[in-house]
C-alpha cells in the first residue's frame, strides 16, 4: 500500500503540520473531516505524484451553507 497523499493541518501563522498519509484522496477528506470534528480549521491535501495542493477549511464551508 503506498499513502501518495499527505494531510497537514494549518496553523494561524501559515506552517503546515503534518497529521497523516493516506492512498488515495477519498481516504484523505475522510481523513480531515474526521480530524476537524475536534480541531476545526484550514487543512492541505498533499499529492506526492502531482504535487497538487489542495486546502480545504470545513468550517468555512458550513458557514456557507448554513448563509444560504
Amino acid at each position: 500500500m503506498v499513502c501518495n497523499f499527505d494531510i497537514f493541518k494549518m496553523d494561524p501563522f501559515g506552517n503546515a503540520l503534518w497529521r497523516g498519509s493516506v492512498t488515495n484522496l477519498a481516504d484523505a477528506q475522510t481523513s480531515i473531516a474526521t480530524l476537524s470534528i475536534s480541531v476545526p480549521g484550514e487543512y492541505l491535501i498533499f499529492n506526492q505524484k502531482t504535487r497538487q495542493k489542495i486546502v480545504v477549511d470545513l468550517a468555512a464551508a458550513q458557514s456557507e451553507l448554513l448563509a444560504t
